[in-house]
């Protein structure tokens, strides 16, 4: 029977705070001096993705429940900083995803959200009992934000001003980035995703209430393409508890606290799964809540005659300039331990790798040991700091130290050490597993594939190719005869080698009928026997394409003016055509457009407070002709009602006509809520006659409204992209697919033999005049799609 086993670290040093607040209710009014907590997590801003990876900020609320009030002094390092985060717990594993750079506070509001009774103050400190709101658009705000490799998270020291402070990027500089394939559930994506804020300010560390400064809540994804959105406003924050907690409410992990010796706060997390058959998974996660001298290392002791696979590491991009290198942690079964190490010590690197202040790493591997009680050992990175001397910190946790379980993968009733010891298994990554028990992968690969350039959604009716690179990783491994495209266009799989070209190789598609829709992918054979396939995981994953030729009637791709008016009551934030962004992204603008192109149509361009106000502005379209047959129009739209007085309130509407304006058919709108309102560019196509009561022609238009009528609030629109088009297509002539089927098969062969002698007809393919050898030939050369 397999199943859950849970493991947990001792716990070597507690702190009251940790446990004041919470899910039971915050505790107001703690005495010993200042007491930030973040009382409230809500509102996402979502930014232009760059390069696979999106972009975002959340907004946070703090509250003072201490007894004195907390330092908000405008300009210098005696404020709070605040950190924000991005986590995931999926098929039992927690990982962080992404990270942000610090947003630097600057006034301190006198609200009272956390219900303690809040002492108003001129803004310069945040009053006992108070709390401050700062939006998710003030938290992205980039010209605003300092680095957290600077930034002693124990003390709440902190360099003022700090380094690029006022530096600003492109959509995801500085602000917390996740790439898009751990968002998209067709890729990556999926499970619980945590989002956690941290303040840090030197009053509430001197105070030693540097401890509970943590909060987190959970967050619903959405999207698609390069847009995808974080709603975390339907979830309730969990108060003074941080992201790596949520792993055993999710998955039953157990998480447990100790501190490096006289100095920050780490949280343990452990979870063991009984796989069956002897196996054991274990996932730990280390995660650095405030400690400056942070962690190089980590291991575990196992049994002797341990199998050990699968060792896994995972850790969180640095970016936005950061000097911390990056570099993964080495993972190896050494002297009775797995161990994992930072690839350089402090002295060697000080930006080296190691789990520092608001990170978390995690750690897996597989083995057959049973699990026990034991001690788990953490190198400290930072050299002696005053009364914190210790370079190791140690946790009593679960690990693999049991019993030595009798493991036979291949099923020939001797155990897997035996089989390998006596040479009739191999072993090529020596980690006591048979190869024939494990995937290729986990040996190097002997050769890689890729694609020249992205698979074509459309392949030319008369034929198409596709060029292939292949790297050879170990020599003398590639076999060309192995290198083979396989495609189906409706009548079974067809397999055809690739030619050489150059260096390279080309996959040809044969002449096919219109309209059919082709799955294929490539595969290479090595000498060895390997199968290496494009998509990786092929067949079960194809490329999809159609055979067809794209036709556009109509582009515009926002660098020059092809027409457009502008029209609309409001009294600011009118329509820019053709235009470059120059807002930088801070106030719900985009920072650049979505077709690389350069420009784009924006309401009001200009660099700050330029957003619709009292009112709609409305971009409409010259006429256009839309005749062709079945169009389809595409565009890509940014619209962001997410901050301001009154947000999600206002909408985004696009209308079509097919009378030259005369009439207006409603085609999208957009808000006041949901996913696609916080800003981020989202492409969308519409197949025109599946519009009720549109008709093709070449009075065409479409215009773009964005309206602020409510409450003031901020409201910013742009549109780029904006294409007409349709498919078409002729099938070529294929004089030897006789009975018109669409393919060349046996019913052709059987024509022509049935004709054998005659003269003429279609059966006469090559025009000699009399049905012979020469039409069967041409029948056999043809053979299959045409």
């Amino acid at each position: 029977m397999s199943g859950g086993i849970l493991c947990g670290a001792l716990v070597l040093g507690t702190n009251d705070s940790l446990i004041a607040g919470g899910n039971n209710g915050t505790i107001c009014d703690n005495p010993g001096g200042p007491d930030v907590i973040v009382g409230d997590i809500r509102g996402t801003s979502n930014y232009s993705a760059v390069g696979g990876i999106e972009a975002f900020a959340f907004g946070t609320e703090s509250c003072n429940i201490g007894d004195e009030e907390l330092w908000w002094y405008s300009g210098t390092n005696q404020k709070p900083i605040i950190g924000q985060s991005v986590y995931r717990i999926k098929d039992g594993r927690f990982e962080q995803l992404g990270q942000g750079w610090l947003k630097h506070g600057f006034y301190a509001l006198s609200d009272n959200f956390c219900g303690c009774g809040c002492s108003p103050t001129d803004g310069s400190v945040l009053g006992v009992g108070c709390s401050d709101l700062y939006s998710s658009g003030l938290n992205g705000q980039q010209s605003n934000m300092g680095p957290k490799y600077e930034v002693n998270a124990f003390t709440g020291e902190y360099p003022y001003p700090p380094t690029d402070g006022n530096n600003t990027g492109n959509g995801i500089y500085k602000r917390v980035q996740i790439k898009i394939s751990d968002l998209d559930p067709a890729q990556d994506g999926g499970g619980f995703y945590i989002v956690e804020g941290q303040y840090v300010t030197p009053d509430d560390s001197a105070a030693g209430n540097g401890f509970n400064n943590g909060s987190w809540v959970l967050a619903d994804v959405s999207g698609s393409g390069t847009s995808w959105n974080m709603n975390i406003n339907v979830h309730e924050t969990q108060r003074e508890t941080i992201a790596i907690d949520a792993w055993a409410i999710f998955s039953g992990a157990t998480v447990s606290e100790f501190y490096v010796e006289n100095e920050g706060l780490l949280k343990v997390g452990c979870l063991v799964t009984d796989l069956g058959g002897g196996l054991y998974e274990y996932e730990y996660a280390v995660q650095n809540f405030n400690s400056h001298r942070s962690i190089s290392s980590f291991s575990v002791p196992i049994t002797s005659g341990a199998q050990v696979s699968e060792i896994g590491f995972h850790d969180v991009d640095y970016h936005s300039g950061s000097p911390i290198n990056g570099i993964d942690w080495t993972g190896s079964l050494t002297g009775g331990y797995v161990t994992w190490e930072c690839t350089e010590t402090y002295e060697e690197n000080e930006w080296a790798n190691a789990i520092r202040w608001g990170t978390a790493y995690s750690f897996r591997f597989r083995t057959n040991v049973v699990p026990q009680p034991g001690t788990a050992t953490m190198g400290v990175f930072r050299p002696a700091i005053g009364d914190s001397i210790s370079m190791e910190a140690f946790g009593d946790t679960t690990v693999p130290t049991g019993k030595v379980q009798f493991v036979d993968c291949n099923g020939n009733g001797i155990a897997d050490g035996d089989d390998i010891a006596e040479g009739t298994s191999d072993d090529c990554n020596t980690n006591g597993i048979p190869d024939e028990c494990e995937s290729f992968e986990d040996c190097p690969p002997e050769l890689a594939i890729e694609l020249i350039g992205d698979p074509p959604a459309l392949l030319d009716p008369a034929g198409d190719s596709v060029g292939v690179q292949v790297t050879e990783l170990v020599p003398g491994t590639f076999d060309p005869d192995g290198l083979v495209l396989v495609y189906n266009a409706g009548a079974g799989d067809v397999t055809t080698p690739l030619e050489a070209s150059g260096s390279d190789y080309v996959a040809n598609f044969p002449p096919l009928t219109c309209y059919a829709g082709v799955s294929w992918y490539i595969q290479a054979t090595s000498l060895g026997g390997d199968d290496y396939r494009l998509p990786e995981n092929a067949p079960l994953e194809t490329y999809e394409s159609t055979v067809a030729v794209g036709v556009t009637a109509f582009e515009d791709d926002g660098e020059v003016d092809l027409g457009w008016s502008v029209s609309g009551d409001a009294s600011d934030g009118q329509w820019t055509v053709a235009s470059t962004p120059v807002g930088g992204g801070d106030r719900g603008d985009p920072p650049s457009d979505y077709d690389g192109s350069g420009g784009c149509h924006l309401t009001d361009n200009v660099d700050g407070n330029s957003d619709v106000d009292g009112g709609s502005t409305v971009l409409t379209s010259p006429v256009l002709d839309a005749s062709i047959d079945s169009p389809t129009l595409s565009y890509a739209r940014w619209f962001d009602n997410s901050f301001g007085a009154a947000p999600f309130e206002d909408v985004f509407e696009v209308e079509i006509t097919d009378d030259g304006g005369a009439s207006w058919t409603l085609l999208e709108t957009v808000g006041p809520d949901g996913a696609e309102v916080s800003g981020g560019w989202y492409h969308v196509e519409f197949a025109l006659e599946d519009i009720p009561g549109f008709t093709p022609n070449d009075q065409f238009q479409v215009r773009f409204t964005a309206s602020d009528t409510g409450s003031g609030s901020v409201v910013e629109a742009g549109v780029d992209a904006i294409i007409i088009s349709t498919i078409e297509c002729d099938n070529p002539d294929c004089p030897s697919d006789i009975d018109g089927s669409g393919s060349v098969d046996v019913a052709d062969l059987l024509a022509v033999i049935g004709a054998w002698g005659t003269a003429g007809g279609p059966e006469d393919i090559d025009g000699s005049g009399t049905v012979d050898v020469g039409d069967l030939l041409a029948v056999i050369s043809s053979w299959g799609g045409c």
